[in-house]
């Protein structure tokens, strides 16, 4: 009964072995990756330096078939280490293909972030919704 013991468990990490290699080369045959319908890239940078938070965004569409964007950005502050107070926020809006903004505020010291969202319309199908999340500190 032994030995009979010793061979199934030797049979079924055998099986386990060679089922969790099949796993990996059919996974890299089947990747996905996510397509944006009306925006070709988009651009985010966040500094602080001598006490101003600078953001920089754009976005680049495709002519003909990008006809707008709305870009959300809020700017905050980490209190207590876990939890985020928001200090201020822009909202740009563009009725091209491409774009470029520009937003600066004066901090104090600590740890900030920007969040992002991109929100870029057209005639490629559903709007694309891109969010973003950059940390700097001062």
């Amino acid at each position: 009964m032994t030995r009979f013991k010793r061979i199934f468990a030797f049979m079924l990490c055998l099986t386990l072995i060679l089922s969790s290699f099949a796993g990996v080369v059919s996974a890299s045959d089947d990747v996905i990756s996510p397509r944006a319908n009306n925006v070709a890239n988009v651009y985010s940078d966040f500094v602080i330096s001598d006490g101003e938070a600078e953001v920089t965004l754009s976005y680049k569409g495709y002519t003909g078939v990008t006809t707008g964007a709305r870009i959300t950005t809020t700017l905050q502050k980490r209190n207590l280490l876990v939890f985020w107070k928001d200090v201020t926020e822009w909202v740009d809006t563009s009725s091209s293909s491409y774009g470029t903004f520009k937003h600066t505020y004066g901090v104090g010291s600590g740890t900030y972030r920007v969040k992002i969202t991109y929100e870029i319309s057209g005639s490629g199908g559903a709007t694309d919704i891109i969010e973003e999340e950059i940390k700097a500190s001062s």
